[in-house]
């Protein structure tokens, strides 16, 4: 044991002990967390701040511009002199007004007197009715065109080596047509054929016909060619 001026005894340190720490090391530590908070804290409310002050500065611009397009919209057009006309221009916009109607009236005339056209004739009831058919057909596959009138028929090839044109004569008998050649070919030979209408395009499909180079031509698909 120790003894101190005074004469009383202290207790001497125990060997292998830890001195105790002093809590002002804690003390230090705490108060840089709690600045960081502040310091945090401020950033975040100056960002909520500026957010705010944005968007208030838009929505008054969005006033002004709804404003200003209803005050657009609002303006009261301004009233137009008349303009003073003369004597002489009455008089002659009097003779226009009064010459229109008559041009009106002239054309009504000049459409009632044209006669009805290619495309408000239908083929199939001219076909049944009258017993006759005429146009112009195309067939791709065939790579040839047909033309029936009132002189005939009339087959013509495409092509550089195409072949000769098949002409002859033609029949209508119980809704079929009934084709014959005047060539060398063929030439006495009758092909009936039946005949569907679509629209204005025609389908040839052979009912009889000996003749096998007419045959292998019309039995096909024929597209309507305006001319």
């Amino acid at each position: 044991m120790a003894t101190t001026k005074k004469g009383k005894k202290t207790p001497q340190a125990k060997k292998g002990s830890k001195p105790k720490k002093n809590n002002k090391k804690n003390n230090i530590g705490i108060f840089p967390k709690i600045m960081l908070i502040i310091l945090f804290l401020a950033v975040m409310t100056t960002a909520i701040f500026m957010i705010i002050s944005n968007f208030k500065g838009s929505t008054a611009k969005i006033k002004e511009n709804v404003e200003v397009v209803k005050h657009e919209n609002t303006k009261v057009p301004e009233e137009k002199e008349p303009v003073k006309t003369t004597k002489s221009e009455d008089v002659s916009a009097s003779k226009k007004e009064e010459a229109a109607p008559k041009a009106s009236s002239d054309k009504s005339e000049e459409v009632k007197e044209t006669p009805k056209t290619d495309e408000a004739i239908d083929i199939k009831k001219t076909f049944k009715e009258e017993n006759k058919i005429s146009g112009c057909w195309l067939s791709s596959e065939q790579g040839a065109s047909l033309t029936i009138d009132d002189y005939g028929y009339r087959i013509d090839f495409f092509g550089v080596d195409a072949s000769k044109p098949i002409t002859g004569d033609y029949r209508i008998e119980n809704n079929l047509i009934v084709f014959s050649s005047d060539g060398n070919e063929c030439k006495g030979v009758e092909g009936t054929y039946r005949i569907t209408f679509y629209k204005k395009n025609i389908s040839l499909i052979c009912k009889d016909d000996k003749c096998s180079s007419r045959r292998n031509i019309l039995e096909a698909d024929w597209e309507w060619i305006e001319i």
